[in-house]
């Protein structure tokens, strides 16, 4: 019998219920890191319970929860445990998330949490770069949206920093709370 690593990583996502999205974004990261950990397990999880309910239902695609995929772990003897999430902000689903794990940490010798994408003011300033850079030729009548869902705090403080306004004034969380013209819209 071939020796397994006791050694794995977690890959958490929220999830998808686009077969193009999950192929395209989320198999592709824990491919990646596959990649480049040939010495560590690769596990996933999804934190959205109702997108995992919907592709058992639609599909008859078997996603495991965060918990589900401990235990999983658990079972296969992994003592050392990196959880890697592909979570934008470090929002509500990161930080149940983190509980989840926590509550089994007696079953293993280390584990280790990588941030999300957005974790430091110079994540953002990388994230602030790159769209800048993708969307450089938006003409002085063009508008550039981006919606998602989160934590709002997260939100309020990555738009401040996006668009420069200070904290004392009133964000504007949606196109028709707009007072004046802005180029950049964030709709949560």
């Amino acid at each position: 019998m071939e020796h397994q690593s006791p050694k794995a990583i977690l890959v958490v996502s929220f999830g998808t219920s686009y077969e193009a999205s999950r192929k395209a974004t989320i198999e592709i990261i824990e491919q990646d890191i596959a990649d480049a950990f040939p010495d560590h397990r690769i596990y996933h999880a999804w934190t959205s319970k109702f997108i995992i309910s919907v592709l058992k239902k639609r599909d008859g695609i078997s996603i495991p929860t965060v918990c589900e995929a401990i235990e999983q772990m658990i079972h296969d003897g992994i003592r050392t445990l990196i959880v890697q999430p592909t979570h934008i902000l470090d929002g509500i689903e990161n930080n149940i998330m983190k509980k989840a794990v926590l509550s089994r940490r007696d079953a293993f010798d280390q584990i280790a949490f990588g941030a999300p994408l957005l974790a430091t003011p110079g994540d953002e300033t990388h994230a602030i770069a790159a769209v800048t850079s993708e969307f450089k030729n938006l003409k002085e009548t063009d508008a550039l949206v981006l919606m998602g869902h989160g934590t709002t705090h997260q939100i309020i403080l990555l738009i401040q920093n996006l668009t420069g306004i200070s904290n004392h004034l009133d964000i504007p969380m949606s196109l028709s709370e707009l007072s004046r013209p802005i180029r950049l819209f964030i709709i949560l």
